[in-house]
C-alpha cells in the first residue's frame, strides 16, 4: 500500500477531488491498515471491499485507519464526500450501448470502459439510469476489472456469465486491477444477491495460486497435461451451453492451469443422435479456432495457448470418439 511522502500527507483533504472510492477483490492483500467496508451488507465470503484513496498523477495514496484518525473525521463522512466526488468527475453521458442478437431477440447492454468504471457500483443515480434505459426492474451487474462495468437484463445471463469469467481472467493475468469473477443482482438500483465466483474465477484468486483449480467436470491429465471436460447434457442446445461456459472457465483459469498442455478433450454424456453429433463437432471446431485466436494468451510455460478440442459422446455408458 503507498503510504504517500511527509509533504503528500501534509496536504490531504477528502474534499479534494482526487479522493475517490476504490472498489477491490475480497482477497485483497493491502486490506490491512486500510479504512475498508464490504461493498454490501450480504454475507458472503466473496464480497468486494470499497476501500479510500487519493488518486494522484503517479500514485495512489490509501486512506488508512491513522490517517482517519488524524484527519477528525469518520467513515460515513469520508464515504458520503468520496461518492461525491466520484459522481462529479462521471459527468454525463456514462452508460455506452451493445446490442446482441440473443436467442432470435435483439437484446442491448449497457458498459462503460473507462478509468473508475466499476465504482459506479456506489452510485445510485448512474445505477437508476441503467434500469431506466434497459427497462427493467432487475439487473445484473459485472465488474471483472476496475476499469470495466456492464448492466444485462437477466435474459443475457449466460451471455453474462462466459463473459465475465473470460475478462476477469484476463485481468488477473495481465494485472490490471481485477475486482470480481461474480455476478451483481440489482433491484431498483439496490444490491439484493451476489453469485458465489464463476468457475475459474475465485473472487481473491491471484495469478499461480490454485483457488481457481476446483472444478468437479475437470480433470487435469499430470502425464500428458490435457484437461478433460465432462459434460452431462440432455440435449443438443444444453450441450452447446454448457461448453461455451466451461470454455470460458478454461480461458480464465489458464494463469493456474499448470502443466496444461493446450490440449482439451471434451466428453459429451446423453448427446447421441448422429445429426446432433454432427452439429456438436462443429461448435467444437469453433471454440477451438475462437480460443486460438487469443493471441495474448499463454499457458504457464509462456508458450502461446492453442488449444484443441477432442469430443467423445457417450450414452451413458462408455465414451467414444467421434468418427466424423
Amino acid at each position: 500500500m503507498r503510504k504517500g511522502s511527509s509533504k503528500d500527507l501534509a496536504r490531504l483533504q477528502v474534499n479534494d477531488p482526487h479522493f475517490l472510492p476504490v472498489i477491490k477483490p475480497a482477497g485483497w492483500r493491502g486490506r490491512e491498515g486500510a479504512v475498508c467496508r464490504p461493498l454490501a451488507d450480504i454475507h458472503t465470503a466473496h464480497m468486494p471491499l470499497v476501500t479510500f484513496a487519493w488518486d494522484l498523477a503517479d500514485h495512489r495514496i490509501f486512506l488508512t485507519e491513522s490517517l482517519l484518525a488524524e484527519l477528525e473525521t469518520d467513515l460515513a463522512a469520508v464515504d458520503r464526500q468520496a461518492c461525491h466526488n466520484l459522481r462529479r468527475q462521471a459527468g454525463t453521458d456514462f452508460w455506452h450501448i451493445r446490442s446482441f442478437a440473443y436467442d432470435g431477440d435483439e437484446l442491448e447492454v449497457l458498459f462503460r470502459e473507462a478509468e473508475h468504471a466499476a465504482t459506479a457500483l456506489l452510485l445510485p443515480s448512474l445505477l437508476e439510469e441503467a434500469h431506466r434505459r434497459l427497462g427493467s426492474e432487475e439487473l445484473i451487474f459485472t465488474a471483472p476489472s476496475s476499469c470495466q462495468l456492464y448492466a444485462w437484463n437477466p435474459e443475457l445471463e449466460p451471455l453474462a456469465r462466459g463473459l465475465t469469467a473470460m475478462q476477469y481472467g484476463e485481468s488477473v493475468m495481465e494485472g490490471t486491477e481485477p475486482i470480481s469473477g461474480q455476478l451483481f443482482l440489482f433491484m431498483e438500483g439496490r444490491l439484493e444477491a451476489i453469485t458465489e465466483p464463476l468457475p475459474g474465477a475465485a473472487a481473491d484468486a491471484e495469478p499461480g495460486s490454485e483457488a481457481s483449480l476446483v472444478h468437479q467436470d475437470w480433470d487435469l491429465n499430470p502425464d500428458t497435461g490435457e484437461l478433460c471436460i465432462t459434460l452431462d447434457c440432455r440435449d443438443l442446445a444444453e450441450f452447446v451451453e454448457q461448453l461455451d461456459y466451461h470454455m470460458s472457465a478454461v480461458t480464465s483459469a489458464l494463469p493456474n492451469l499448470a502443466g496444461f498442455s493446450g490440449q482439451v478433450r471434451v466428453v459429451a454424456v446423453g448427446v447421441t443422435n448422429s445429426e446432433e453429433i454432427a452439429e456438436v463437432f462443429a461448435s467444437l471446431e469453433a471454440a477451438s479456432q475462437a480460443i486460438s485466436q487469443r493471441q495474448r494468451l499463454r499457458t504457464m510455460t509462456g508458450q502461446p495457448l492453442r488449444v484443441r478440442l477432442r469430443p467423445e459422446f457417450s450414452g451413458g455408458d462408455k465414451p467414444r470418439p467421434y468418427k466424423g
